[in-house]
């Protein structure tokens, strides 16, 4: 057999390249590893052609996967080696920072963002050589100019550069410039991908035409037709750890889109002389919580996208063309990603360009029945993202039936560590042979510096800031499903421990209760286990653990030992076990040595969802004595579950007051005047921030930064004015806000208050994803689609009805009663103590004496926001719903203090009576009395309380937390981190190396101590450790870091929304800045008396 070769003679062969998205090795049934997924035309598709069973993407993620495709080269050589390309910061080449955290024994580099034009891609090959060329889907290499019209198709749908569909699978979507067909308003991506796909071939039937099928399926967002779901959800079983019913319906509608493109090559006569490559960029997802676990399960294989384990990199891999590929056979040769553009080279009998260079191979032998002449393939991922079995960076080699991993520096002394795994052997890589086979290391490892070095790869370096102190190996591989927090995520919120069961205690996301003879564990996913305290401490020495197990859930098991002394249960006293999940009964055994008396013992026997059975527990010692035997309860024990802890996601309350400065909330300890007690209370069971900060020193960036979850500037949203802008909506438009990501995973999403990012009427604040919405800023008419009685209206104008703060906080309550048992967000607005000062004599009767009436007036309204506090607090306790509410209370900006502070008569511009103390400065200001501002943290149950919390966060936060939370899949345009883990003690780091902001004229970057300001021509330097007021300029001092800060600032500045440290810069802002500096910084003070001068109290 040969390989069918074009010439003159002959119509040269049309090429369907079909890359799906995230598609696992056991995502189809190709290989007999799935009983629930469903795919008849991959499976017709393989009939075909030849399958697969070693085909290897590039990388375990899908940009560098794609960049391989499209160049023949390794994501080492290309330098794209993570998803970055939508993000706005083009990079060319890699970076290699020379230093990291002290808890990472080697650096990340920084990978390109973009596959620069430079490189004569497979399309642009397919152009020079007559062919119509079309992409179709998704892209992720880069927008324009790197799109794919800038590297070789003459069509591209949708041209859309985002990692993932816009918005949703089924329509409405967000694409710009692409809407569903109006005669299908729930019309799937997929089969409008495949339709435009098709028309694009009946337009090309009579000439050569390449075909680049780049599926967004089967990638988050996790949703799909609902048909489908609901059928799928009647057959799933609940032990098999494919049991998504959501992902079942997203696979069946890949495949469908596979059918329509095959139907169309047959319909049309030319499927006899197309050839079809179909593969995957990466293996199945196993990090987002879907239905409840996994997206779903590679298994056999260990592992899953981003990860360097075979789950992570093998998947699924067909190559048609009739007459030539054998129809319905099959190849063990192991190929990769960038052997497909040599290959088509190959089979077409076109030359590679002079000079052109291919880490990939044809693989046309294979396709004829032979062998390949290869030694081995590379995957080179120099990233440790925190995802389940995740590695540091690292780098593998196959080679034959070996692999090799190394890790970046992490063995001893810097050197690199190895896992190797005989993979005809252990295909699932549970044995590293690393130490019993040091000769086949040595070889292999020469391989992997020889690809390093051939490549120009842009390698991790040694930390020379490692603490082996603050690292625990014990960690690595450990990671919870995307969308919960650390040991406590979406489904499974730790709760207080419930009554012992025959002596133990259910703890982390699971019940516990007795049943057939056994102790059954209902897991709700992250962190379930069950601790039993002995009688009396057993003496120092060796044990073994033995039980037998029945389990329906996923992931390793790890039994801890408590020892006297020695703290809590602790990753340094455990030792994990692999468990098999196959609802069958196994026996295990795990042998501990203990250095003082043991004082107990806990199992956590998986990490994922579903029941477990546990029995037979016995604890042996040295002698084979039993030391501990379980003893089941009676039948009438047995029927009483005791542990109640909830699975629904956490409700998230956002608080934002209004020109509220920093010293206003009386935790704080500033002055005596203030009275908060209700959002004391808070901070007393949660965290007070003494360095939190907001995005902009005005209340409209302010609000964009904290809705969109982004630095406001990269949409372009600079200040007050632009929310009548309408470019600058149009952008707000397009965003997919916080709560409409919040509202595509099940949550109900409600606002009051004052709103300020464009019109105020209910049905256009619901279109930025708020389902009930209550406007009201003054004690004038308001509006709203849902009325204080918690009853639906038509959205309308409301008039009348009391003070305005006081009835957006019953708004508040009444969303609460209504939605109680849903999850939900909702974002209450106080516009307070901003001016115009209003509070009604209930409120200022509370604070009589002596003070400026503008104080009062800023006192009075706090203390009606701080009354809302209360009321919804009592709302959430009588749902129950403390312990799984999430609660922010934070300031939009500083007080405008106007400098001194004049007690005007009324209550309009000026002064609001707010102050900022003991920061300096005010709104309208870089400086930390514009910016830094009150910010408190609850979640009672899982936020420790009484906490002061001093490292640098930001509003962004409160998005990239909430979406955590409600178990959406990190998304890298989200400016923000996850707050949990950091405030949990989980992780000690800072959550933050670096925050940015740019306003008007003015710009700052604060990184570590140091915070650099420049006000259009001036620029300052403080150290924040020692001056957080400000008031010692150290640019002359120490110029070195203020020229480092400032080209960090200046690049981050050239990925905003326009460019640059200075954008939008206002004649007007920028003579009311200077005075401003002038007065606080330069403190050039004028004769003006400062009247009503505060003096702080010390507390």
């Amino acid at each position: 057999m040969v390989i069918a070769r074009g010439n003159a003679a002959e119509p040269r062969p049309n090429v369907v390249f079909i890359l799906a998205d995230d598609l696992g090795w056991s995502d189809t049934t190709l290989y007999g590893t799935t009983d629930l997924y469903k795919t008849p035309n991959v499976k017709r598709m393989a009939e075909r052609g030849m399958t697969f069973t070693r085909a290897y993407s590039s990388s375990p993620l899908c940009s560098p996967t794609r960049a391989s495709v499209l160049t023949g080269l390794s994501p080492a050589r290309h330098g794209i080696t993570a998803p970055t390309c939508h993000l706005p910061k083009v990079i060319l080449e890699p970076v290699v920072p020379t230093s990291a955290a002290p808890n990472k024994f080697s650096t990340t580099p920084q990978c390109v963002s973009r596959l620069d034009t430079r490189y004569y891609t497979m399309a642009e090959m397919f152009q020079d050589n007559g062919y119509a060329t079309g992409h179709f889907g998704k892209w992720h290499l880069g927008p324009e100019p790197y799109s794919p019209l800038e590297h070789g198709f003459d069509v591209d749908v949708p041209h859309h550069p985002g990692p993932g569909p816009a918005g949703s699978y089924v329509a409405p979507w967000k694409f710009n410039d692409f809407d569903h067909d109006p005669d299908i308003p729930d019309e799937h991506l997929e089969d409008r991908m495949a339709k435009e796909a098709v028309a694009f071939m009946e337009e090309h039937k009579n000439e050569p035409f390449f075909l680049n099928y780049w599926m967004f399926s089967v990638h988050a967002p996790f949703d799909a037709k609902q048909d489908l779901i609901d059928k799928y959800r009647k057959v799933v079983d609940p032990k098999d750890p494919q049991r998504s019913p959501t992902y079942a319906a997203m696979i069946e509608s890949m495949d469908d889109a596979v059918g329509t493109l095959l139907d169309t090559l047959d319909r049309l006569e030319i499927a006899d002389n197309t050839i079809i490559i179909f593969a995957s960029d990466n293996g199945g997802n196993m990090y987002n919580l879907v239905d409840g676990g996994t997206a779903t399960s590679n298994a056999p294989l260990r592992g899953g996208k981003a990860t360097m384990y075979e789950g992570g990199v093998r998947g699924p891999a067909i190559v048609v063309q009739p007459g030539s590929v054998e129809a319905g056979s099959r190849s063990d040769e192991i190929i990769q990603s960038s052997d497909y553009y040599p290959t088509l080279l190959d089979m077409l009998s076109i030359d590679a360009k002079p000079g052109q260079e291919f880490d990939g191979i044809s693989i046309v032998p294979a396709l004829q029945g032979d062998s390949l002449d290869r030694e081995a393939i590379f995957t080179y991922f120099p990233h440790g993202p925190g995802v389940p079995d995740w590695l540091p960076p690292s780098v593998s080699v196959h080679a034959g039936d070996w692999k090799l991993i190394r890790i970046f520096h992490g063995g001893e002394n810097g050197g690199h560590r190895y896992k190797l795994f005989n993979l005809k052997d252990d295909i699932g890589e549970q044995r590293n042979l690393a130490e019993r086979f040091p000769e086949r290391v040595k070889q292999l490892d020469a391989l992997i510096e020889q690809h390093l070095n051939e490549t120009q790869a842009a390698r991790p370096l040694a930390n020379p800031n490692f603490d082996p102190s603050k690292f625990d190996i014990t960690n690595e591989g450990k990671a919870e499903l995307k969308g919960g927090a650390s040991k406590k995520p979406v489904g499974g919120k730790s709760k207080p421990a419930g009554k012992p069961v025959a002596g133990w205690r259910s703890g982390g996301t699971c019940t516990l209760s007795a049943a057939n003879g056994a102790l059954l564990v209902k897991s709700t996913g992250g962190d379930p286990h069950l601790s039993h305290t002995l009688t009396e401490p057993l003496p120092a020495g060796s044990f073994t653990l033995q039980f037998t197990m029945i389990s329906g859930s996923i992931g390793n098991g790890q039994v801890f030992w408590q020892e006297q002394g020695a703290g809590p249960f602790n990753a340094d006293r455990s030792h994990k076990f692999e468990v098999e999940h196959d609802g069958k009964a196994h026996p295990y055994t795990v042998e501990f040595t203990a250095a003082s008396p043991v004082l107990a013992v806990r199992i956590d026997p998986s990490r994922g969802d579903g029941e477990v059975q546990i029995s037979d527990i016995r604890l042996v010692g040295e002698d084979g004595s039993a030391l501990y035997q379980l003893k089941l309860p009676t039948a009438s024990d047995a029927s009483q579950p005791v542990s109640q802890n909830s699975s629904r996601q956490p409700n998230v309350i956002v608080i934002y007051t209004d020109d509220h400065g920093y010293s206003d909330l009386s935790c704080q300890g500033v002055f005596d005047d203030v009275k908060t007690p209700n959002i004391d209370a808070l901070a007393r069971g949660g965290v007070r921030m003494t360095d939190g900060y907001c995005t902009a020193p005005q209340c409209v960036p302010s609000r964009g930064g904290l809705i969109s979850g982004q630095y406001q500037t990269k949409w372009g949203l600079e200040s007050n004015p632009q929310f009548r802008d309408a470019a600058t909506m149009k952008r707000f438009d397009e965003l997919e806000t916080i709560p409409e990501r919040l509202q595509s995973v099940g949550y109900v999403t409600g606002m009051a208050g004052k709103w300020h990012l464009g019109p105020s009427h209910a049905e256009s604040i619901a279109t930025h994803g708020f389902d009930k919405a209550f406007h009201k800023n003054s004690n004038g008419p308001g509006h709203w689609n849902m009325n204080l009685e918690g009853e639906d209206v038509e959205p309308q104008e409301q008039k009348g009805g009391g003070y305005h703060i006081d009835m957006i906080s019953d708004f508040a309550c009444t969303f609460i009663d209504r939605f109680h048992d849903k999850p939900f967000f909702f974002y209450l607005a106080c516009r307070a103590p901003h001016v115009p000062l209003d509070a009604p004599k209930t409120y200022l009767d509370r604070f009589p004496g002596e003070m400026p009436e503008r104080r009062r007036q800023a006192l009075a309204m706090l203390s009606a926001v701080d009354d809302g506090v209360g009321r919804i607090m009592a709302s959430l306790r009588k749902h129950e719903l403390e312990e799984d509410t999430l609660i922010f209370v934070i300031s939009d900006n500083g007080a405008p203090l106007k400098i001194h502070k004049l007690d005007a008569p009324g209550g309009g511009p000026g002064w609001d009576g707010s102050l900022n103390d003991p920061m300096n400065g005010e709104k309208g200001m870089l400086t930390e009395g514009g910016i830094r501002v009150p910010f408190v943290v609850q979640w009672k149950g899982t936020i420790p309380g009484g906490q002061v919390y001093s490292h640098p966060v930001i509003t962004l936060d409160v998005g990239a937390t909430a979406c955590s939370l409600a178990g959406l899949p990190n998304d890298p345009v989200l400016d923000g981190v996850n707050l949990i883990p950091f405030l949990t003690g989980e992780n000690k780091a800072a959550p933050h190396e670096t925050l940015y902001w740019r306003w008007l004229g003015q710009s700052a970057i604060r990184k570590g101590r140091w915070k650099y300001i420049r006000a259009d021509d001036r620029e300052y330097l403080f150290d924040m450790e020692n001056d957080f007021q400000e008031t010692n300029d150290l640019l002359s001092e120490s110029p070195e870091i203020a020229a480092s800060l400032h080209k960090d600032l200046k690049a981050w500045a050239e990925t905003q929304s326009p460019p640059g440290i200075w954008a939008q810069r206002s004649e007007a802002m920028s003579r009311q800045a200077a005075k401003y500096f002038d007065w606080y910084i330069e403190r050039k003070l004028d004769t003006g008396s400062a009247a009503n001068q505060q003096e702080p109290t010390t507390k």
